[in-house]
């Protein structure tokens, strides 16, 4: 992905339950320069809210924020309930540039729900 300001990637599917599932895994790599980035779940096209936490006004999605550095792929493994995503339906996920800076090439493989 090339992420502009807090832009990257969603992919949205038919709502299914995680009941099954205790984690999100997925591969990530970073081209040029460190990047971080947030990875999030959707219900409702919209990020699961991190209970009643604000920022500037708006409500703040639970997420997990990974630190990347140039030089090879990164294993990332949440937990679902991390995310929020614990026993819900769901419908996407985000990855997402946690800059107000354009991200450097950013690519995602291997995206999968493990039991």
């Amino acid at each position: 992905m090339e992420a502009q300001a807090y832009g990257g990637l969603f992919l949205h599917h038919d709502p299914f339950s995680t009941a099954p599932y205790r984690s999100l895994e997925m591969m990530l790599q970073v081209i040029g320069e460190p990047a971080q980035v947030r990875i999030m779940v959707t219900v409702g096209g919209k990020p699961i809210q991190d209970g009643d936490k604000v920022e500037y006004g708006h409500p703040v999605a639970k997420m997990k924020l990974v630190k990347l550095a140039p030089g090879g792929w990164t294993k990332v493994v949440i937990p679902l309930g991390a995310l929020g995503a614990e026993n819900v339906t769901i419908d996407g996920i985000q990855v997402m540039n946690d800059s107000g800076q354009p991200a450097p090439h950013i690519y995602v493989a291997d995206i999968v729900f493990r039991p």
